[in-house]
């Protein structure tokens, strides 16, 4: 991959300077209508870099898939350096969407200066709201990205920080005995996966955080209820098993290692046996129609990549249901797990 923050587009000129909000060599050295004219030359280029990145992200999804069936603990590192990556990548836009910014209030203020009634702040405001929604517009799409999914870091920042809301509404209704208890380890462990955020997780990961805040609003609702602490209890069980594998795998990093190699066999009389399809859900979905995890090949074995964290699993022959139980999927921080069924 080609690193993002190695490029310099036209107009970029002096823009490390404006991060914390003050203003770029650049805007106040040169003649501002001219940076404004480079970066939207520079449109052009930053659709050659994502036409670019698309191109790559298909290669990386391969040599991700490969890694994960070979050597699971490096896919768990180059997804990690993906990540930073693409990081990187998406900080493009927003250095220029605050320089062009800076930019043109710079225009505004020198267009002013000749006037005997200045602007007041809120018309200055006003004018950089516009840009703002202009290069937004524009950079988005040029980087075909969705204005609130910028990135999977930011959705699981999302997702956490809406558990962590959850969890402290819970920790205040549930105040007596076993859901008092079950509160405050789950607000401990949101806390960790809080810290572990940094880099994001996947698709699969923020799904099952969903999940979880969904169960923990359901409880809420209904705090009396046996329904609420059962609902309670799969949430924290949950956001337990994904916090203690980060801890594990990361240590004091940042990382969630979102996700688990997970071997699944059937054996009758210890003796491999083939051809049954596995399924699992959640277990704050425990039923749900259709199954969030499906393994596309049948056993012996079924492989797939899973999130960290507690689910429903079942085999299926012939599309019935033969066996199902709970796993815990991850939690001791190795990148393989092996799940047997035994089948009469």
């Amino acid at each position: 991959m080609n690193k993002a923050d190695g490029m310099m587009m036209p107009g970029m000129e002096g823009m490390d300077g404006m991060d914390g909000g003050g203003k770029g060599e650049d805007a106040s050295a040169k003649n501002p209508f001219e940076v404004l004219d480079k970066m939207r030359a520079g449109q052009s280029l930053l659709e050659q870099i994502h036409a670019r990145e698309v191109r790559s992200q298909k290669d990386d999804d391969k040599q991700a898939q490969a890694l994960m069936d070979s050597d699971p603990q490096q896919h768990i590192e180059a997804m990690r350096m993906k990540q930073e990556h693409r990081l990187q990548f998406l900080e493009l836009p927003r250095k220029l969407l605050r320089h062009e910014a800076q930019v043109y209030t710079d225009i505004q203020r020198a267009q002013l200066a000749n006037k005997t009634k200045p602007m007041t702040e809120p018309g200055l405001m006003m004018g950089e709201m516009m840009v703002g929604m202009h290069w937004t517009h524009i950079l988005l799409l040029a980087l075909g990205l969705p204005v609130l999914t910028l990135c999977a870091a930011d959705q699981t920042r999302e997702a956490v920080a809406a558990l962590k809301e959850k969890a402290a509404l819970a920790v205040t209704k549930f105040t007596i005995g076993e859901s008092q208890r079950t509160a405050e380890e789950l607000r401990a462990a949101v806390t960790v996966l809080e810290r572990k955020a940094a880099t994001g997780s996947n698709t699969e990961y923020i799904v099952t955080l969903e999940l979880d805040r969904k169960a923990i609003e359901a409880a809420l609702a209904n705090p009396g209820s046996p329904d609420a602490l059962r609902r309670l209890h799969a949430a924290r069980a949950d956001i337990v098993r994904k916090a203690e594998h980060a801890q594990k795998t990361s240590g004091a990093g940042t990382t969630l290692a979102a996700t688990v190699s997970v071997s699944v066999k059937t054996v009758r009389a210890r003796q491999v046996v083939d051809g049954y399809l596995v399924r699992a859900n959640p277990m704050t979905a425990a039923n749900e129609k259709p199954p969030r995890f499906g393994f596309n090949n049948p056993t012996s074995p079924s492989k797939r990549g899973m999130p960290p964290g507690e689910f429903s699993m079942w085999i299926e022959m012939d599309g019935k249901e033969m066996q199902r139980r709970p796993v815990s999927v991850g939690g001791d921080g190795e990148p393989k797990q092996e799940i047997v069924f035994e089948v009469p």
